[in-house]
């Protein structure tokens, strides 16, 4: 491209050369724990220039190379402080933890119908916890029923090959009589047996008189001890009256 700038002394400028890129700034590694406003900043303050090709005369442009543009270096002053975690984070593994960028995700989200279901409304129990068969009270007494079963079992082998006792014959001794016995055994033999008494047949008017008097009702002996009391009286009273007279016939 070519172009010429006219100044105001009168004396022309002639710019050539191809079109060049912008320079960019050399890549830095992103510490997510700093603020993005200061790599902004550092841009805007880093200079942006072009080559410049002056020729004297304008009738007889000289031919001339393209220069190279050097990469403009961020100031020392601008860049940050290298930080030990950033020399840490190597891979994109050791990366994940001290950035915070979202993490991949390895599961499907769960949709609400989904959710209604396996979530019930109502009260719902649980399951239980299962019970440990491993713990250390639970292997002891295993071990303590195993070892009581293997005793018994060699005790009953060892009882059966024992040879067995003979019983032995009780001799019982003749135990004296009682004295029932002897009272029982005396009447056996010398007590008679009671004779059975018949009873003759007794004619019906016999037995019509006999229940008659039963049934005549007996005369009350309170009467009969009253009678006797009053005569006594009496009695006593005759005696005592005869007496006086006697001694009134003496005078």
């Amino acid at each position: 491209m070519h172009g010429t700038l006219r100044r105001a002394d009168g004396t022309e400028e002639v710019r050539s050369g191809p079109l060049r890129k912008k320079p960019q700034p050399t890549p830095l590694i992103h510490d997510n724990n700093r603020d993005n406003n200061h790599d902004f900043r550092q841009e805007e303050l880093t200079p942006k220039r072009e080559p410049v090709v002056v020729h004297e005369s304008p009738r007889k442009p000289p031919h001339v190379s393209p220069q190279k543009t050097k990469p403009v270096k961020a100031s020392t002053i601008d860049s940050p402080p290298v930080n030990r975690n950033e020399l840490k984070a190597a891979t994109e593994g050791d990366q994940l933890a001290f950035s915070k960028k979202a993490r991949p995700v390895h599961y499907e989200p769960c949709t609400l119908t989904e959710y209604r279901q396996e979530k019930q409304d109502k009260y719902y129990e649980l399951g239980k916890l299962k019970p440990d068969l491993n713990a250390t009270e639970l292997v002891e007494k295993r071990a303590n029923q195993e070892r009581i079963k293997e005793f018994s079992k060699n005790l009953r082998q060892i009882n059966q090959t024992l040879p067995k006792k003979q019983k032995e014959t009780v001799v019982e001794k003749e135990k004296a009589p009682s004295n029932r016995e002897k009272a029982l055994a005396f009447a056996k033999k010398k007590v008679p047996k009671p004779k059975v008494v018949t009873r003759k047949a007794v004619s019906p008017t016999k037995e019509n008189a006999r229940t008659s008097k039963r049934d005549q009702p007996e005369e009350p002996r309170d009467q009969e001890l009253e009678v006797q009391s009053e005569l006594h009286q009496l009695q006593l009273k005759h005696r005592a009256a005869r007496a006086q007279l006697e001694a009134l016939m003496r005078e």
